[in-house]
């Protein structure tokens, strides 16, 4: 005979964020005139996450594909501990349209990136921050692929914890972050991961 398993409270909750989208909501509560370039799919949780987006107020350049899996980060706690998290990351597989970037980057001051878009998008944006001569930074959360980086336009200012810099380094075949920021001639601001 099965046995039921014991059965452990728990609750569900859904918010809005991310990384990118939580620099963006913050930077456009502080009053810059920021346009968020993202892409979801049809689903009734990314239509949750688009009308919360427009609701903050914030400009938003949305791309909707129905292939794109849901953005979802998961976390499952015990007794106030992190036991075990899922993240999918939907845009490292999507190409933006070079007409929604142009449309972000147009009439922008400075442009801010995630490096969880795909390496082809990147390098697009960085091209026509560029072209623009706008300044141009990134963001790489835990867990980024940098490689990319050494293929890809200069940027201005990377931010990225230390773990993920070093390994950047390491692809590089350099030992010190010094030298990877002169390899990438740009300024690499580090923090260390938390979990």
């Amino acid at each position: 005979p099965i046995q039921p398993a014991p059965i452990h409270p728990g609750e569900v909750r859904l918010g809005v964020g991310g990384v990118a989208c939580n620099m963006a909501l913050n930077l456009h509560a502080l009053g810059a005139p920021i346009t968020f370039l993202t892409a979801l799919n049809n689903t009734p949780f990314s239509q949750m996450i688009a009308h919360y987006l427009h609701q903050s107020g914030l400009r938003l350049r949305l791309e909707t594909h129905k292939h794109l899996p849901d953005p979802v980060y998961c976390s499952l706690w015990q007794d106030g501990t992190l036991r075990q998290a899922v993240h999918t990351t939907a845009l490292t597989d999507h190409e933006f349209h070079r007409s929604g970037l142009e449309t972000a980057v147009r009439g922008a001051k400075a442009v801010l990136a995630s490096a969880e878009l795909s390496p082809t998008s990147l390098h697009t944006l960085a091209e026509l921050a560029r072209a623009a001569n706008l300044p141009i930074y990134l963001n790489c959360p835990s867990g980024a692929d940098t490689r990319f980086l050494q293929h890809c336009p200069r940027f201005d200012l990377i931010f990225a914890p230390a773990d993920v810099l070093l390994t950047q380094a390491q692809h590089q075949g350099l030992n010190h972050l010094a030298d990877l920021a002169i390899a990438l001639q740009t300024t690499l601001i580090t923090s260390h991961s938390q979990g």
